[in-house]
């Protein structure tokens, strides 16, 4: 309730003043992209230059030095508001909105390879969420809860990268039915009667089901071979990219937005115009039989395809870039976010993050 009413006696002054368009404007992007709250932003906030392949692009709408003192002010002010309710405040149910990182998630966030100095999570890796597949926001919660975001693709080496992870795909010594069993055979194993004279009988019993157990479990395995190989493929995973269709999406230099309104949003960054095939990694073919970027779910009554996803030879075409419907489920690569990690290092400074 404070930081809320900071936020509004702050507008209620710049509403007053000769700053009132641009420090409005600048002060909601900023409660947007800096807290991130919301599954929408601001299109203001994202940068009006592109890559993927370079990373030396960051711009600021606010120009005035008097507009970056008074931002810097709130932010100060905000960061130590936030930082005592975090100690303070009941936990939030999880909606659909972006959430905040969550400090003793970030402390204890898991790094599978670094590439570049950044540490990199694949949930096919993870026997945790080795089975589960997300939406497009709700990969992004996850990553972001742990102070890291959907991987954003800003250059040729680390596309690169991400596409060799998924080639390689999923371990494949292990058959995800075989320690279930295993376990069941160790309980049953343990099992006595309380009766004296019984109790040598029954040992010998459950030694003969579990020798059995044994042999049954290798045969499965062995059976299960070509199961094993078919599991290991990671057939797609989940980037930041996203098309912009939210407010301010109307900005001259995003027009047309199926070619200039492609962004990273992990990192506000633009992707480069998708007919530039020399910046970007899109598939020259999909469902449709069309270069990728196409649309192509509402052509046939589905939902717009305005979130990207990296497919595995999906439409035999090699490891390229695709617009999926943002509802679709699938595995996820995080990123490690500096902006969260300095957040929550800053807010927890006794926290080893």
């Amino acid at each position: 309730r404070l930081f809320g009413g900071l936020l509004l006696a702050a507008n209620n002054f710049i509403l007053k003043s000769h700053w009132t368009d641009k420090v409005s404007d600048y002060l909601t992007c900023w409660h947007d992209h800096v807290i991130k709250v919301t599954d929408c932003v601001d299109a203001m906030g994202i940068s009006k230059n592109h890559g993927p392949w370079t990373t030396d692009y960051k711009t600021m709408d606010a120009e005035s030095v008097e507009v970056r003192m008074l931002v810097r002010v709130l932010f100060v002010v905000a960061v130590a508001t936030l930082a005592r309710a975090q100690f303070t405040s009941p936990a939030q149910p999880v909606g659909r909105n972006l959430d905040p990182p969550v400090p003793t998630l970030c402390s204890q966030r898991v790094i599978h390879e670094r590439f570049n100095g950044k540490g990199y999570f694949f949930s096919w890796k993870d026997p945790r969420t080795a089975n589960t597949e997300e939406d497009w926001l709700g990969g992004r919660n996850y990553c972001r809860q742990r102070c890291m975001d959907l991987v954003s693709l800003e250059t040729s080496a680390e596309n690169e990268f991400i596409k060799r992870k998924i080639v390689e795909g999923k371990p494949t010594g292990h058959f995800p039915g075989a320690a279930t069993r295993r376990h069941s055979v160790r309980i049953i194993g343990r099992g006595t009667s309380r009766r004296q004279g019984q109790e040598a009988s029954c040992t010998v019993r459950v030694r003969a089901v579990a020798t059995r157990a044994r042999i049954y479990l290798k045969t499965i395995n062995i059976l299960a071979l070509p199961l094993m190989l078919l599991d290991s493929n990671v057939k797609y995973i989940w980037t930041s990219g996203r098309l912009c269709d939210f407010k301010g999406c109307d900005r001259p230099d995003l027009q047309p937005l199926n070619i200039n309104g492609w962004f990273w949003t992990a990192e506000l960054k633009k992707l480069a115009p998708t007919n530039n095939r020399v910046q970007n990694d899109w598939s020259h073919t999909g469902g449709l039989n069309r270069p990728q970027p196409d649309n192509r779910e509402p052509q046939q009554g589905g939902a717009p395809e305005n979130c990207l996803a990296v497919l595995n030879n999906f439409y035999q075409d090699g490891v390229h870039w695709h617009d999926v419907a943002c509802h679709h489920r699938k595995p996820f690569v995080c990123e490690e976010s500096d902006s969260l990690l300095k957040y929550v290092r800053f807010t927890n400074p006794n926290l080893r993050v």
